[in-house]
Formats: C-alpha cells, structure tokens, sequence
C-alpha cells in the first residue's frame, strides 16, 4: 500500500495557521487541504506499507497493533518523522480520523468540537 507524507512547507503551513483551518476537519473530504494550500501537499512515502483499515471505535492497542503489523518494515527514523502521521491522518487516515474524533466527543463530555456531518 503506498502511503503519502506531508512536505515540510505543508505542514509548517497548516500548523501556524490551525486557528484559520481547524473548521475544516469538520469536511467529510480533505479536498479543502490543497485549495488551502494551493498546492498538492503530500508526497509519496518512500517505502511501500502493508494493507491496513482502522476501526474509530476499537481500542487504541488494536489500532496501533494494526498499524505496527502494516508498518513493520520502516526505520526508527521514519516512525519518528511528524510529516508521515500527520500525512496519514490527513490522507489514507482521514475518515478513521474525524469518525474517531466523532466516537471521542460523544463518549466525552470535555471535547466540544462537534462535527457537522455534511
């Protein structure tokens, strides 16, 4: 499965100007990100990662074994790197994102963000 990280221009972009874009997770597509931006922002991993698909409502050691299972064959470096997570929770990862965020805030009364499903 290829997988697509962030450039660091992008994501430098995207967290300085969070109180400009943060209504944008509520968009059921990430289609907003490169009309933000202007530009394609995410680039190709360079290493090919196992299938995988995520469950917003499972327990975070299943996802996480999930994800380790997937990604096995990356370097510690690689695993480290900010641009590759923030890229597969704004890409690949981005309905598991928002309908885990969903799952959290109605499961929690301290998160008041709420999604407007579109």
């Amino acid at each position: 499965m290829k997988v697509y990280i962030f450039t660091h221009e992008s994501l430098d972009n995207l967290k300085i100007n969070i109180d400009f874009n943060y209504k944008k997770y509520k968009e059921c597509s990430n289609g907003w990100i490169k009309g933000y931006l202007g530009y394609d922002p995410f680039v190709e991993f360079n290493k090919s990662v196992g299938e995988f698909e995520l469950d917003p409502q499972a327990k975070e050691i299943e996802n996480t074994k999930i994800l380790y299972t997937a990604m096995k064959n990356i370097s510690d470096s690689e695993a480290t790197d900010e641009r590759l997570w923030a890229g597969l929770s704004h890409n690949v990862c981005w309905d598991f994102m928002r309908k885990s965020l969903e799952y959290e805030m109605e499961n929690n009364s301290r998160i008041e963000f709420s999604l407007e499903l579109y």
